[in-house]
């Protein structure tokens, strides 16, 4: 595909594409299984805080009986640490449900407006676990060179 034919699609004009029914089905089962997803990922979400809350508590009164100077502060520091994990999961699941729903109704109505909302969900989903990875591959990459360094200096 050219750059010229990309600008045409850009500012709306006729470009020789259309949603024949053939996409619309592909669209249809991938808004399905994205709304399942989505689904299971509330679910796991939902788990996620009860199980904070539960192990949030039992850790704090645990800790704050030992003897170790900083046990009561451990506690509220597992339970905001679970609530961040929390956050970070609950933003591509929102994204995925919003795809799910707009595009679905896009496809329903014949609405190019809410087709275009379903996507712009689907790009904001795609962009945030694209930055998370790349966090997640930093995270990773100095905790490796951290422990090799760790490991020299022992010697």
């Amino acid at each position: 595909m050219s750059i010229e034919k990309l600008e045409i699609i850009d500012r709306g004009e006729s470009s020789g594409l259309s949603i024949n029914p053939e996409l619309q089905d592909h669209l249809s089962v991938i808004c399905k299984w994205a709304k399942f997803l989505a689904i299971i990922g509330i679910i796991f979400i939902c788990l996620g805080f009860i199980s904070m809350l539960l192990a949030g508590g039992a850790m704090a009164t645990l800790l704050a009986s030992s003897t170790v100077g900083m046990g009561a502060a451990i506690g509220p520091m597992i339970t905001i640490g679970f609530l961040l994990i929390i956050a970070m999961y609950f933003v591509p699941v929102l994204y995925l449900y919003r795809f799910s729903n707009k595009t679905k109704q896009g496809i329903q109505f014949t609405n190019q407006e809410l087709l275009n909302g379903g996507m712009n969900n689907f790009r904001k989903f795609w962009k945030f676990v694209g930055i998370l990875t790349i966090v997640l591959l930093v995270i990773n990459i100095v905790t490796v060179f951290g422990g090799i360094i760790a490991a020299m200096s022992m010697r």
